[in-house]
């Protein structure tokens, strides 16, 4: 039988496995879930255990399914499909309609994409509002890491990641852009950092 210590030590695992695959580093976690810095730090080390009430809004946060921190049952899709977690690009939107998405191995064939190399991003950039609908879940190929044709990329702008476009213009230049206008301010500095492709979007509607 699972001792309370031994469930405490399992449950610090579950969260800071969690926080290391998100994407996000502790300040943007701690800044997010109004909490310091040092008290992520805390929850990643072992040193303290985040309350029932911080664990449900870090899930939250994480897309994570509910309760999946605190008894690490996650509901495991079959063999024939692939859950992703829908992660938001502004960590301060974490909730949304859908925590996660599960895609059969055959839809992601179709869309040209191989299990274990895709990532499930919320839409979060209104500047692109009119070609991809704000919340929608966005399905992007990992395995890219350069922008070599025009269409939608998972970027890391400044710092921060959102998504970006990327165009050929008249002089024949390419650019990445982070909204529709070809003003010159919308141009991404050259140094920004690609992620990924968008190669599908899901258009979410609440019931």
């Amino acid at each position: 039988m699972a001792t309370t210590e031994g469930l405490r030590a399992e449950r610090l695992a579950r969260v800071n496995d969690a926080i290391q695959g998100s994407g996000y580093n502790q300040t943007e976690i701690a800044r997010a879930m109004d909490v310091s810095k040092a008290a992520v730090s805390r929850w990643m080390t072992g040193a303290s255990c985040p309350t029932r009430d911080k664990i449900v809004a870090l899930e939250k946060l994480l897309g994570l399914p509910a309760r999946s921190l605190v008894n690490g049952t996650t509901g495991a899709p079959s063999k024939s499909e692939e859950e992703l977690t829908v992660e938001p690009l502004i960590p301060s939107r974490g909730e949304g309609v859908l925590q996660s998405v599960r895609l059969s191995k055959s839809a992601i064939e179709s869309f040209g994409l191989k299990p274990g190399s895709i990532s499930a991003y919320r839409m979060d950039n209104p500047a692109l509002g009119q070609l991809i609908p704000i919340g929608s879940v966005l399905i992007v190929d990992r395995s890219v890491k350069t922008a070599q044709a025009e269409g939608f990329y998972l970027v890391q702008d400044n710092g921060v990641k959102r998504i970006g476009r990327y165009t050929f213009k008249p002089d024949g230049k390419p650019r990445l852009m982070r909204g529709l206008e070809d003003d010159p301010a919308s141009a991404m500095p050259p140094e920004t950092e690609v992620l990924g492709r968008v190669k599908a979007v899901l258009v979410v509607t609440e019931t």
